[in-house]
């Protein structure tokens, strides 16, 4: 048996830079909906309905955030027959391909 080498950190930071630039677009949602409600005159609009209509969505990527470390739990195995990859804490799931 021969543990491989996996690319852990290369799909850590590429699932951290994916999870940030949803939040970012989240932000950026909020800035141009707030710019074009203030275009509109005579609406009481106000932030805080802004700001309440996008927490939903923004704790629905964030709820993702696990994404992040999964691939440090990964351990890929070379056998004479097989590959066996181990992944996560709780459940563990065994992939094997013969």
């Amino acid at each position: 048996m021969e543990n491989l080498k996996t690319a852990k950190w290369v799909r850590v930071f590429e699932a951290a830079g994916e999870i940030l630039l949803k939040v970012l677009g989240m932000c950026a949602v909020f800035i141009v909906f707030e710019y074009l409600l203030g275009l509109i005159p005579n609406l009481n609009a106000d932030r805080e309905l802004l700001v309440s209509m996008l927490l939903l969505p923004t704790l629905y990527i964030l709820k993702d955030a696990n994404i992040i470390i999964d691939p440090l739990t990964v351990v890929a195995e070379s056998h004479p027959d097989k590959i066996s990859v181990f992944r996560g804490v709780a459940p563990k799931v065994k992939d094997t391909l013969e």
